[in-house]
Order: C-alpha cells, then structure tokens, then sequence
C-alpha cells in the first residue's frame, strides 16, 4: 500500500514540529530521556543495582514522600530549583545529569521518583474534595 505524497504533506501539516515541542517542553523531554534511560540501565542492569533494587528504592521513596510529605516537599523544592532554573542552559545541564544519574545509578533515580510519587499523592489527597 503506497501513500501519496499529497496525503503525506497533509498528514505533516497536521502534526507539531518536533524542534517546536522540545523547545518548550525541553526539561519534560529530558525528564522523560531520563526515564527511558533508567528504565533500561535497570532492566539490562548495565552499571550498579538492578530492576529489583530499582523498584525497592521506588517503593521506599514514594513511603518516605508519603509519610514525611513536609521534608519530600524542601527536598523536592530543592532539587526542582538546582536543576530546573529559568535559563535554558541551567535547564539543559541539569536534565543531562538527571539523565547521567539515571543510567549510572538508576535505583537513585528511581527512589528520587518515588518521592516525587509520593508527594504528589499526599498533596492530591489532601487538596481534593472528597
């Protein structure tokens, strides 16, 4: 089945630039590369820990940002404003070690995860309407 090239352009039309998105959505598109590559540093278990150890510290982080939701929150805070400043080139340095840190020890990673996991949840429980 050939598609033509005028349906081809159409479909291009229809679709947002990729440069587009990453521009604005560059710490989103790093934090996602970071994922992908601690998901797979773990699951192939390249450098240190594993998928087990991995889901360990995802678990643990995501207790400890649950139950000690004030503390998850400075350090949260803290690191959202180490990592993901205003100017893109703080932005870009911050994701790339983020995502260095994710593929050399991804279980720090994940148990970073977990907080961010846990925080959310305890902040979304206390903020609903119930």
């Amino acid at each position: 089945m050939a598609i033509d090239k005028n349906s081809l352009n159409r479909l291009k039309d229809k679709l947002p630039n990729m440069d587009e998105l990453t521009h604005r959505y560059l710490s989103e598109s790093l934090a996602v590369v970071a994922i992908a590559l601690g998901a797979f540093s773990a699951w192939r278990g390249l450098f240190m820990g594993g998928t087990f150890l991995s889901l360990l510290f995802l678990i643990a982080g995501s207790a400890i940002g649950a139950f000690f939701s004030e503390q998850a929150d400075k350090m949260i805070k803290m690191a959202c404003h180490t990592f993901y400043k205003k100017d893109r080139a703080s932005e870009i340095i911050g994701g790339s070690v983020m995502a260095a840190i994710a593929l050399f020890i991804p279980f720090a990673y994940f148990g970073f995860l977990g907080v961010l996991i846990g925080g959310a949840y305890h902040y979304y429980l206390k903020h609903t309407d119930n």
